[in-house]
């Protein structure tokens, strides 16, 4: 039973695997009040990323340089996207957490177990300019309503979110991230386990 859900409601989280063979679009994700102010919606997307497995130099589009919103807008308009965006190397092992607003993406040669706020709304930042195989055009971009959800100037997590915690009463978990949207622990399994909640 997942605290505080009620059966009538919608499960509020979503579980996806990611193998990103390229880069994927990036992109940004409303939070909470701007999910209802602009989408209509219950809630935003939070999420994060559980990295396993990264081609050497792997790297994740992660959060800008930009102080403003107007910065932002006259760095696009001036084709300066490359110093704007940040990016972070990554390893197996690595534990990413994405608060809503912050632009993102997962870079060529990573997959990723993404756990996220049960939400559809995606705003397309940037796309490399790829043409979709199906209508012959590049994708839609929304960078407009994208930059209205963005955080400036960039929110940097607090690092207690991710920080390691061994439960003492069992050594076997470990909790990785504690969100208020939802907490992952990793699970030492050797052979047959019994997990309670």
């Amino acid at each position: 039973m997942f605290d505080n859900h009620r059966p009538d409601q919608s499960f509020p989280l979503l579980v996806k695997m990611l193998d990103a063979q390229q880069s994927l679009s990036i992109q940004v994700h409303p939070n909470d009040e701007n999910g209802r102010k602009f989408f209509a919606e219950p809630n935003g997307k939070t999420e994060c990323w559980y990295i396993l497995a990264a081609k050497p130099d792997s790297v994740a589009y992660y959060g800008h340089q930009a102080q403003s919103a107007a910065e932002m807008q006259k760095d696009i308009k001036n084709h300066q996207l490359g110093s704007l965006l940040t990016t972070i190397k990554v390893k197996p092992g690595d534990l990413i957490y994405v608060p809503a607003g912050t632009l993102h993406a997962l870079g060529a040669g990573i997959v990723a177990l993404e756990i996220e706020q049960s939400s559809d709304n995606t705003l397309r930042f940037y796309d490399f300019a790829r043409i979709d195989p199906v209508t012959g055009e590049q994708r839609p971009i929304q960078i407009d309503k994208a930059i209205a959800v963005t955080n400036f100037p960039n929110h940097i997590p607090d690092e207690k979110l991710t920080q390691p915690v061994v439960d003492f009463d069992n050594p076997a978990i470990t909790s990785i991230l504690r969100s208020p949207y939802f907490q992952i622990s990793r699970i030492k399994v050797v052979g047959k386990t019994q997990i309670t909640h």
